[in-house]
């Protein structure tokens, strides 16, 4: 028997690695002939990057798995991922659900030419709505032995990989212009395939079973592309627990604990409110209208009045700090991120589109937006406490700081008059939610949330890297315009620092200030005798 098992087993292997060497030519001349005849694109991929492409159409690049092992979970297992139609459309069972991206059993879906795949060819995605992203269906053994689809057919596939799939993520900033982002925005195809393949590694690490928190911090850190960022969120936060499996209870636990504060705290007559919160409801009704001027999803009413009831029933259930002014502005990152999965993204959103988004789906945002806030607040309460202590001390600290990194700058500001808290009391109250538009503030908060759960250097300092790698990113905005500043009067400084000349930034600015905030907490985070030194 063992004569006979043998041989067999080596002539399995040596055949399939025939496959693989003829599926990995034909992938290899394919680009090569899309190239030639391609007359849009300006830049196609090269062969040494075909396999970054998403997609099963490629063969695996690795050893094929032990015989008896099954390389594809199956129905029952639990890192099985919603999966998006053949037409990009999130099923109707994904929307039912209350996780924003809930477990699914895993399905075969139709391939391109209208025949069904086979259980190798099917792909565990995350539900990202329309417009997001989907992997060709096409199986790999098939297309090795030529009994499924053709070289043509091959062919456009890998086209529609490049064309479709291939795109630069819009959290890049200026990339995601068109479908094309590489030939349209002249971004290097190279780059293009490093973007995809950081989403693979989110999209790797999210439908792990148990997510590795230590690993999505080190993600974060340099951004989160726009389809995993709800999710990936939630879980630097804590407001999801790491294993897959205890998410949707958890997320139907709090929805509904926050459903049912509703009527127990907002939908209740004026005259059972008490003086206090009479008082904290009018301030509410006023600031909710100035939030978030330069979005304009947040004009639409019925975001309006779900803000109004987010930061209320907050006020009530925080009675130490209760609401503060500047809270409204620490909500919009949540409420647009969340909603971002229900809107349609190859065009800026309108105050209309809203009206399209389902209300069980509206709920849902409503009351995450609620948790995160929470865990958020959490962590820096004393800046809404009385007197605002923390913030005063991020203050005093930001003084520090400019004194022992730029000393002609501290000097110039002494020698005006300009006392730090006149201009750096808005920055630690709001995060730099007004000196930022809303686009940059989501790729500062990657960073900030990839600190909340602490560093390498303090893995129990949840929280605290928050505030503490904010400091230092104040800091580093104020050094880079330090000649300008230096020019000018006490009026012309404070009028600068009131408006600053954001507006045309992109992502790649943010990257540097925040790198250069990072330069600025290792050298002085832990070396305070640094800071005390004249």
């Amino acid at each position: 028997l063992v004569r006979h098992i043998v041989p067999k087993e080596a002539r399995c292997r040596e055949a399939h690695a025939s496959e693989l060497r003829q599926t990995r030519s034909a992938a290899m001349w394919t680009a090569s002939t899309e190239r030639e005849r391609s007359s849009v694109r300006t830049a196609a991929p090269r062969p040494g990057t075909i396999k970054q492409v998403r997609g099963a159409t490629y063969p695996p690049l690795t050893e094929p798995p032990p015989r008896g092992r099954s390389t594809t979970p199956g129905a029952g297992q639990s890192r099985s991922r919603c999966i998006a139609s053949s037409s990009g459309a999130v099923s109707s069972s994904a929307v039912a659900s209350l996780s924003c991206r809930p477990p699914a059993t895993c399905q075969s879906l139709p391939v391109s030419d209208g025949s069904r795949a086979s259980p190798d060819a099917t792909v565990h995605t995350a539900a990202t709505g329309a417009t997001g992203w989907r992997a060709p269906l096409t199986s790999a053994r098939a297309d090795a032995s030529g009994s499924s689809h053709s070289t043509d057919s091959l062919r456009s596939s890998v086209k529609q990989d490049v064309e479709v799939n291939v795109r630069p993520d819009s959290s890049v900033g200026a990339w995601g212009k068109s479908r094309c982002g590489a030939a349209a925005d002249g971004v290097p195809m190279p780059v293009v395939a490093l973007e995809q393949q950081r989403l693979d590694k989110f999209m790797a690490l999210l439908c792990s079973e148990v997510v590795d928190l230590k690993q999505l911090r080190s993600l974060s850190w340099s951004g989160i592309p726009r389809r995993c960022r709800a999710e990936s969120w939630q879980l630097l936060l804590g407001y999801l627990p790491p294993n897959l499996e205890w998410r949707a209870a958890t997320l139907q636990r709090k929805r509904r604990e926050y459903c049912e504060s509703v009527p127990q705290y907002f939908d209740i007559a004026d005259s059972e409110r008490s003086e206090y919160q009479r008082k904290t409801l009018h301030q509410i009704l006023i600031d909710v209208p100035r939030t978030s001027t330069s979005s304009a999803i947040f004009h639409h009413e019925v975001v309006q009045r779900a803000l109004e009831r987010v930061l209320y029933i907050w006020a009530l259930r925080h009675p130490a700090s209760g609401y503060v002014q500047g809270i409204n502005d620490l909500v919009t990152p949540f409420f647009a991120v969340f909603l971002a999965d229900h809107l349609p993204n190859e065009r800026p959103q309108r105050a209309e589109d809203v009206e399209a988004v389902p209300a069980h789906a509206l709920a849902q945002v409503e009351a995450d937006s609620f948790w995160c806030l929470s865990k958020l607040l959490d962590s820096i309460q004393d800046h809404y406490t009385f007197a605002q202590p923390g913030i005063q001390r991020m203050v005093f600290k930001l003084k520090e700081l400019i004194a022992r990194i730029d000393v002609k700058l501290y000097a110039h500001l002494n020698e005006q008059g300009l006392h730090f808290i006149q201009f750096a009391f808005r920055w630690m109250n709001c995060l730099l939610m007004r000196e930022l538009s809303l686009d940059l503030i989501l790729r500062v908060w990657d960073t900030y949330l990839a600190e909340y759960g602490g560093s390498e250097d303090e893995p129990n300092d949840i929280g605290d890297g928050f505030a503490v790698l904010h400091v230092y990113m104040c800091a580093a905005l104020l050094v880079r315009w330090s000649d300008e500043l230096q020019k000018m009067d006490f009026q012309e400084i404070v009028i600068f620092l009131q408006h600053l000349p954001t507006s045309g930034w992109s992502s790649k600015d943010i990257g540097e200030l925040l790198s250069q905030a990072f330069i600025f907490k290792t050298l002085y985070h832990h070396a305070p005798s640094h800071l005390n030194s004249s």
